[in-house]
């Protein structure tokens, strides 16, 4: 089976995503996907991320760590991701087999040889 993981590393969701995230996770999990996700560190309705940058990039690092993850998946954009890059372990983003996507300005992240 497959695993994903939905992150934040910019702004968070809005709270009236909730139902469009509930729909994502029902279809990976219809295609036996497992899904992987903090609910505090995806929504906010402010500029700013749901929680800090390092609270941030330890959810990414994390899922990174995780041999059982195939997939990041960006939700947030690029807005503040930023923020998170002196907190990400790039160690760990190196050494791993999960791939990391995104969208929007959202690019840094997904050179391995940072």
């Amino acid at each position: 089976m497959q695993e994903i993981a939905l992150v934040a590393l910019s702004n968070g969701l809005s709270h009236n995503q909730k139902n469009s995230l509930e729909d994502l996770i029902r279809l990976l999990e219809n295609l036996s996907i497992k899904v992987h996700y903090h609910a505090d560190a995806l929504f906010s309705e402010s500029k700013i991320g749901a929680v800090n940058a390092k609270r941030r990039a330890e959810i990414v690092n994390q899922y990174f760590k995780n041999p059982a993850i195939d997939y990041i998946l960006d939700l947030s954009g690029g807005d503040i991701a930023n923020e998170t890059i002196c907190y990400l372990d790039y160690k760990a983003i190196n050494s791993s087999s999960s791939k990391l996507f995104g969208y929007s300005d959202f690019n840094y992240s997904h050179q391995r040889n940072l």
